[in-house]
């Protein structure tokens, strides 16, 4: 559900305003469809122009409605990525969502200008709905009349995401690298995200190294078994197998099994629409490492008494 500014102001081709009422605001809040009811104070019969905008949206316009007591209209998409509200969506909105990457709501530094999506947490479907309006600017207008809508459905995941190889085996001391692979396959995507989790006392995570796919880092952050990713383009969207980031780790201490565990993953198309179908996580086989001691073999000659 989506708070919402609605201002009616008088048509421009009105010249005579006498006893009219030349501007009202209201507020209202959708439905989950995407609908909302207005209610305003203003001389039916008159032509108004309807401006809607929601805080981090650019503002869509309907110009000359004759307004009546009941009347439906369709006020279009409203286009995010307007984080400071200033009805264009510029590098100082994308400096916000930037800041507040990766974050939750009740996190430090969480900023509910760049939840986008409205789903209290700032991620890559956050930035493709940046990105896909990046440099429009309101007041966008609206030519059509009917009903308004709401966001698109998500459509089925058909990207998978996987650490490669999925099983290794390796002694403690080793420095090995592992490698975050998304397939897309022939579907489009403009980025991903990724948290990948492991064991802090198997596994130091020493680098990591991102792909060269995507242009754009938006988060690479490694500390106590613990890996944020993000990367995007505002270039095309690419697909087919794609290497997002590259991360080197030393073994620590013998186990059957350490495992590299995506906590949570996402990969977005242009419409910042998830996906992704499936993740795959990788495991580590851990061996105590003995140094080889060799002797030489000493041989006695036996004695037999007749």
């Amino acid at each position: 559900m989506v708070p919402l500014a609605i201002t009616f102001t008088l048509a421009s081709e009105i010249t005579d305003t006498t006893s009219l009422i030349t501007e009202s605001t209201t507020y209202a809040i959708t439905d989950p469809s995407g609908y909302f009811t207005a209610t305003a104070y203003l001389n039916q019969g008159v032509f108004y122009d309807i401006r809607v905008k929601n805080p981090h949206t650019l503002r869509n316009v309907k110009r000359d409605v004759q307004v009546f007591a009941n009347i439906s209209v369709d006020m279009g998409t409203l286009l995010e990525g307007d984080a400071n509200n200033d009805n264009r969506i510029r590098i100082s909105d994308f400096a916000i969502l930037r800041n507040a990457y990766f974050t939750n709501e009740g996190d430090p530094g969480f900023d509910p200008r760049a939840d986008f999506n409205e789903d209290n947490a700032i991620r890559i479907s956050d930035f493709a709905l940046l990105r896909s309006n990046y440099f429009a600017t309101g007041d966008i207008e609206v030519t059509t009349v009917g009903a308004a809508r709401g966001r698109a459905s998500h459509p089925a995941g058909s990207v998978s995401l996987a650490i490669i190889p999925g099983w290794q085996q390796v002694d403690v001391g080793d420095i090995f690298t592992v490698t975050a692979v998304v397939d897309a396959d022939t579907q489009p995507i403009i980025g991903a995200d990724v948290r990948l989790t492991f064991n802090a006392l198997l596994l130091q995570g020493l680098q990591v190294t991102p792909g060269t796919a995507f242009d754009l880092i938006l988060i690479n952050s490694l500390k106590d078994g613990e890996l944020l990713f993000s990367a995007g383009t505002m270039g095309n969207p690419v697909s087919g197998r794609i290497e997002l980031f590259s991360l080197t780790l030393r073994a620590l201490r013998a186990t059957p099994a350490a495992i590299l565990h995506f906590a949570e993953a996402d990969a977005v198309d242009e419409l910042g629409r998830s996906v992704l179908g499936e993740t795959r996580d990788g495991k580590v086989q851990i061996g105590a490492h003995f140094e080889r001691l060799y002797l030489p073999l000493l041989l006695k000659r036996a004695s037999i008494g007749l």
